[in-house]
């Protein structure tokens, strides 16, 4: 029997006290985080609330933030307070952009979370979206350096753990950049947080440097963990650096510790060289003996053995303090009583070094013998040389004899140009009984190759490449391509470059680009680029897909390689691009080279004495 005017002022009453309850909840679970946190919160937002009015929480209730401040912001127009107030914004598409801004933020953390390997960084995809189907409530918000963003990402970065890794070092990796400006947590932020817990959802997928993909944290750090471990047996073996950088001594390396470290870097990096365990051992004894020579203490690793106290004529390696550089010079005079050196440098420059005091390195005096395993013997090297050279000018002759020069630009069946003055041969010689050491399965460097492929390696090509005095650098290049664009596959050939002469600056090296064996990771960086300075007969392995080229040789001498390839499986894998012998034309049968005079008088003497030896014989049967 109400009165309309009376239901209609009870409808009001109902929806303030609804208002009131909201308020009141919010402030109260706002007031419950500020007592229960040692964190910092804006006094003024809790002013007056735990004992005046409940009606005084209407001016500092969650706002609205409109489109047109957003894009005041944007232009930097509006400057708003960070973290003044809690908002919410009723626009859904500028939700989702302030989503994907948040999931930038959380995928930036999540790469720096994870430490490098390779000089590549690990990557991150994150999702974040609101969930529709546990609640309705929508996410709050904030201004953050005049821009709307989650209220809640300072907690969700907060929740990233960060993996420890000794061996990131900021001054030596490309991929080290500062930390960015980081977000407080506060009761704000905490509040918004149990919010979000219900109404978002963060999706993650991390992405190795090896592109493995991880749906889960524990199996990316997982493997974050092991590319750590391997990195660290690189750096001792490899590098000769221990934990937090220190120089480790030189010392003999096992067969063992160099396969798994050659093994470590060559999935990291795509190259193997071998003897790369040796290489860092003279300088890490020079480094040792210039720091206890500025520490002022003895030098023993160093020093000149007994037997060579008395003699003259050494030529060795000393520091120079003023300097702060190794010089090279010979002994001249030993004053053993005052333990004294006197060197003499280049220019006719004499001085004088205290034994015990100056660091001096004598080449007699060899720490480490170089290995000789997993290479050619330097018989087997003259061999291959030979046959090369042979080969070279044989087929030359061939194109001169038979004016086959117009086919020769398009390339033969057993040789073609690779670049002015580069050639690529196939050598027949190296299918004979007397090359059997470069098919063998127990090659010097098979080993190393059944640690790549596996044990069911074969080798599906082997040639020499020949590199002319004057010839032109290579344009950079892979020799193969990725099998699958979908992912990165494991190694499925390699290349075995062996150099028949000791490789320098001059004489036309290889080039190579560490890392560009990974999918998507195949642009040439001078900065990042090895250029390996081997011994002849030292083998230099590399995946099949490597980004490399061949530098100039500006030497008076040729620059013979030889070079094999194993594939993974010969039936699965045929590289029709490179060998396919169909492509060149046939050269046919070689022409030999014509003897020179002095070949021919020998052959002369040689048959002459052949026919006095035969008319000997005869003449003693009649006899």
């Amino acid at each position: 029997g109400r009165s309309t005017a009376g239901l209609s002022v009870s409808r009001e009453k109902t929806k303030a006290a609804k208002a009131r309850n909201r308020s009141v909840g919010i402030i109260t679970r706002l007031a419950s985080y500020s007592k229960n946190t040692s964190l910092f919160c804006d006094s003024h937002i809790f002013f007056g609330y735990r004992q005046q009015s409940h009606l005084k929480v209407a001016s500092n209730k969650i706002g609205i933030v409109k489109v047109s401040d957003i894009r005041k912001s944007e232009r930097g127009i509006l400057n708003a307070k960070n973290g003044g107030q809690l908002l919410r914004v009723r626009s859904k598409i500028e939700r989702e952009k302030i989503h994907k801004r948040a999931a930038e933020a959380i995928a930036a953390k999540e790469i720096r979370s994870f430490p490098p390997h390779g000089g590549r960084k690990w990557k991150c995809k994150v999702i974040v979206k609101e969930d529709t189907k546990k609640t309705s409530e929508q996410p709050l918000f904030c201004w953050f350096r005049g821009k709307i963003e989650l209220a809640s990402l300072p907690n969700l970065l907060d929740e990233i753990p960060t993996i420890e890794c000794d061996t990131l070092d900021p001054s030596r990796d490309r991929s080290f950049s500062p930390l960015p400006h980081e977000r407080k947590i506060s009761a704000f932020s905490n509040f918004a947080h149990e919010v979000a817990s219900n109404s978002l959802v963060v999706k993650r997928i991390w992405i190795s440097p090896q592109l493995v993909e991880h749906q889960h944290r524990s199996t990316a750090t997982s493997e974050a963990e092991e590319l750590i471990r391997r990195d660290r047996l690189i750096s001792k073996v490899v590098d000769g650096v221990g934990k937090k950088g220190k120089i480790l001594k030189p010392r003999k390396l096992s067969k063992k510790e160099s396969l798994e470290a050659g093994v470590a870097r060559f999935s990291r990096d795509g190259l193997w060289v071998v003897g790369q365990e040796e290489s860092w051992q003279s300088s890490n004894q020079q480094e040792l003996a210039r720091q206890n020579m500025l520490k002022g203490s003895k030098s023993k690793s160093h020093a000149v053995p007994e037997e060579y106290e008395d003699k003259i004529g050494l030529s060795c390696k000393v520091y120079c303090r003023e300097e702060d550089l190794w010089k090279k010079g010979s002994c001249v005079d030993y004053k053993k009583k005052k333990k004294e050196y006197k060197i003499q440098f280049r220019g006719q420059n004499i001085q004088t070094f205290k034994k015990d005091v100056s660091p001096i390195i004598w080449d007699n005096a060899r720490v480490i013998t170089p290995s000789s395993h997993w290479r050619l013997s330097s018989r087997q090297v003259d061999m291959c040389v030979d046959a090369c050279v042979d080969h070279f000018q044989k087929v030359m002759h061939t194109v001169k004899a038979r004016a086959l020069f117009a086919e020769l630009a398009d390339g033969f069946d057993v040789l073609r140009e690779r670049g002015r003055g580069r050639y690529d041969m196939e050598l027949p010689a190296f299918d004979t009984e007397v090359f059997s050491f470069l098919r063998d399965t127990n090659a010097p460097w098979c080993t190393i190759v059944r640690a790549l492929l596996g044990q069911d390696a074969h080798l599906i090509h082997k040639g020499c490449f020949m590199s002319l005095p004057g010839a032109d650098t290579q344009v950079y290049h892979q020799d193969g391509v990725h099998l699958s664009t979908k992912g990165q596959k494991p190694c499925h050939a390699v290349n075995v470059f062996i150099p028949l002469v000791d490789l320098t600056s001059r004489n036309g090296p290889t080039e190579f680009i560490p890392g560009t064996h990974i999918l998507g990771n195949e642009v040439y960086v001078k900065e990042l680029s090895e250029m390996p300075l081997v011994p002849k007969g030292t083998p230099i392995i590399f995946d099949y897909r490597l980004g490399h080229r061949g530098l100039g040789n500006s030497s008076n001498e040729i620059r013979p390689i030889l070079y094999l390839t194993y594939a993974q499986n010969a039936k699965s894998f045929k590289d029709e691009a490179n060998f396919s012998k169909k492509r060149y034309h046939k050269i046919g049968e070689i022409i030999d080279l014509p003897l020179s005079r002095s070949d021919r008088a020998s052959e002369r003497t040689k048959r002459r004495q052949e026919q006095i030896n035969a008319w000997s014989v005869e003449k003693n049967k009649h006899l």
